[in-house]
């Protein structure tokens, strides 16, 4: 295979690997049962945690429970899990208002930096390739945990429901990779990563 990269805003991954202008879904994505009935996904890949990010000179960046966070300005992502989980943080944070999520973690990103927006909720991997990305952001995880289920905390790769050739293709490759080289993977992911859309 030649590796072509294609860059879709996330409402329309779905939609483009069933019409065929991707094949596959390499994006963050966990395999939920909603969108299981609509395409297929390989083995997990890697297991997330969620995390907050907020300017470095934020008053909320030395938060460590939920209740730290109260009167944040907090954005999700729309049509995402990060949405799901600023409405927790909404939810167990006294005066915390919730944005109307944004299309993109660019952004979302932008609303933080310029201070229309105080929090977000991201998975780690992403967080730490915008904060060595940008030194003025920073992340953190909080003592208290996100009510978040097991298929929202792996992360797979999407395949249309059709193409089972290619999906045991990719899952044979997953296995022959080991868990410590899976991070390190991630990590220079991260690190390789362009800093905007």
């Amino acid at each position: 295979y030649k590796l072509v990269l294609k860059s879709i805003v996330w409402e329309g991954l779905v939609e483009g690997l069933k019409s065929g202008t991707i094949d596959l879904i390499i994006a963050g994505m966990s395999p939920t049962e909603e969108r299981k009935m609509s395409i297929d996904f390989t083995s997990p890949y890697c297991t997330t945690t969620h995390v907050i990010v907020s300017s470095k000179n934020s008053k909320y960046a030395s938060a460590t429970k939920f209740s730290d966070l109260a009167g944040a300005k907090d954005i999700g992502q729309a049509g995402t899990i990060y949405n799901e989980l600023a409405g927790q943080v909404v939810s167990k944070s006294s005066g915390c208002t919730q944005l109307t999520p944004a299309e993109s973690v660019p952004l979302i990103i932008n609303t933080i930096k310029t201070g229309v927006a105080d929090i977000t909720v991201l998975e780690e991997p992403v967080a730490i390739g915008i904060c060595t990305a940008d030194s003025s952001l920073t992340y953190f995880r909080l003592s208290e945990q996100f009510d978040v289920s097991e298929e929202d905390k792996i992360v797979s790769i999407g395949v249309r429901k059709v193409d089972t050739k290619l999906r045991d293709k990719v899952n044979e490759s997953l296995s022959k990779i080991s868990e410590a080289t899976r991070k390190e993977l991630m990590i220079k992911a991260i690190e390789n990563q362009p800093s905007g859309e």
